[in-house]
């Protein structure tokens, strides 16, 4: 369940992936539609079985390695156990077309996403130390422009409920989310851009900040020192079947 994730480990371990005869049970349970792909779930949905789940072993511990050997052979193989018997009850349910999917384009595409996960990509790290400092840069000025000019700070910025009723008392008149509060997504902003000088300031504020948080950074913490980034693909987070990526 989730071969993937072993397929790496054993890689790393000098085993040769070309050798495997494998199944996955969480892809074949994406092929055939389960919306909750989790073992936990689909054990104790479709086999009434339960076991525990590995936040329930190692809890209060940092990993598996901390715990007694008995209880993580006893987790382990419990787990073992319930994906064996899973498999044999999806692979007796699954249609045609959905046994065609699952051998045809999903099983062997996962050892190929393992590979590229393996084998990473290559990050050009002074770039991306160049250009979060320009983003900086121009976040910092931003948001002094915005404090100086309108008396905005950056923690009513980053508070929609500050920052919708400062909106408010500018007459801004802003739509309300299904919680009652005053909306203020980029799309609501933009379409109000024309009616407060503000509002231009406040979008370069959010755009230079989520680039920095969500890319620029990232890069910077997940990248390796070698300059190799090892994402993870995943071929059951889309229901169109549209590989994503994260991490």
């Amino acid at each position: 369940h989730n071969l993937k994730f072993d397929l790496k480990v054993l890689a790393r371990n000098g085993f040769d992936l070309n050798k495997f005869t494998y199944e996955d049970t969480e892809l074949l349970a994406y092929c055939m539609a389960y919306e909750d792909l989790r073992l936990k779930t689909l054990e104790t949905q479709e086999l009434n079985l339960w076991h525990p789940s590995f936040e329930d072993v190692t809890t209060g511990k940092e990993n598996l390695s901390e715990q007694p050997i008995e209880v993580v052979a006893r987790y382990c193989n419990q787990d073992t156990d319930a994906t064996e018997r899973l498999w044999g009850f999806l692979a007796g349910k699954a249609e045609p077309r959905e046994m065609k999917l699952y051998n045809t384009i999903e099983k062997p595409l996962m050892p190929a996403l393992a590979r590229m996960e393996l084998l990473g990509v290559r990050v050009d790290l002074d770039y991306v130390r160049t250009w979060d400092a320009e983003l900086k840069e121009k976040f910092d000025a931003v948001s002094a422009q915005i404090e100086a000019e309108y008396g905005l700070t950056e923690e009513v910025l980053d508070k929609p409920i500050q920052l919708g009723a400062w909106l408010r008392t500018q007459n801004i008149k802003l739509p309300k989310t299904n919680s009652g509060q005053l909306a203020t997504g980029k799309e609501v902003l933009a379409a109000h851009i024309d009616k407060h000088p503000a509002i231009a300031l406040i979008l370069q504020y959010r755009q230079y900040g989520k680039l920095r948080t969500t890319y620029a950074n990232a890069y910077l913490t997940l990248t390796e020192a070698d300059g190799i980034l090892h994402p993870q693909y995943s071929q059951t987070n889309v229901v169109t079947g549209r590989t994503s990526c994260s991490k």
